[in-house]
């Protein structure tokens, strides 16, 4: 009998991450406010999934659009490591969200930048468009002198996309031990779900706004997003930024 094309070890650990998905599910259960977490991610992509059901034409949609769903798949893609154990790669992935994040808000300040964006050159793109360039723009706006958005940022980036020792963090499991593969760590996962929905609650401002006033029916496509997000709001973040 041929064997097929993946290695039997491969097949192993992927069945260990998704019988540590039953896991965490089970630990997301205890919690309300973790079950309030994921629901608000899971509205959030729903949102996204029904823009690309009725994105209307033109190159500034094709951009913002675009970006939404790339949120989309990093948003799933997080939760989901999160969920199998491997928190450096859900941590690899929130730091995305949160760079797309600053990005779309960007675009999304002034008419013609989206296109802009999008027509841009590599240079262009790194010179204007790029993450620090965003968020120093984003800060002298909002007039944030603690610059909050690049302190999550490096934070993020030193603890999942970066070899810094403060990322082995993520691969112990409460002893000064370093795991390989997926792993149970309940702290850990708790606090991945917490950053995913403060990914989630911060992305859904621009994407209810998108929705609202540029997609067909957006208050109708976007109003189960907008429930959750004003709960999460008022419950657990009434100072989020």
């Amino acid at each position: 009998m041929l064997r097929g094309a993946i290695p039997e070890n491969l097949h192993r650990l992927w069945a260990e991450e998704d019988a540590l998905i039953k896991w965490a599910d089970g630990i997301i259960a205890s919690e309300p406010y973790l079950v309030e977490h994921v629901d608000l991610i899971e509205a959030y992509l729903d949102c996204i999934e029904a823009v690309r059901v009725a994105i209307p034409e033109g190159e500034r949609h094709i951009a913002l659009c675009g970006l939404h769903l790339r949120q989309f798949d990093s948003m799933s893609h997080a939760l989901r490591a999160a969920m199998s154990g491997n928190y450096v790669g859900c941590v690899m992935y929130a730091r995305d969200l949160v760079e797309t994040e600053f990005l779309i808000d960007f675009l999304m300040e002034e008419a013609g930048r989206p296109e802009e964006w999008l027509s841009s050159d590599p240079g262009t793109a790194r010179e204007k468009f790029g993450a620090n360039s965003v968020r120093i723009a984003l800060d002298k706006r909002d007039g944030f002198m603690e610059r909050k958005r690049k302190k999550r940022f490096d934070m993020l980036s030193a603890m999942g996309c970066h070899p810094r020792p403060s990322g082995l963090d993520l691969k112990r499991d409460g002893t000064r031990a370093i795991n390989v593969g997926p792993f149970k760590q309940a702290k850990v996962l708790e606090a991945c779900i917490q950053e995913l929905a403060r990914a989630a609650l911060s992305g859904s401002k621009r994407l209810l706004q998108y929705c609202r006033s540029e997609i067909p029916s957006g208050s109708k496509r976007s109003s189960r997003l907008a429930l959750a997000a004003q709960r999460a709001f008022e419950t657990h973040w009434p100072n989020n930024t």
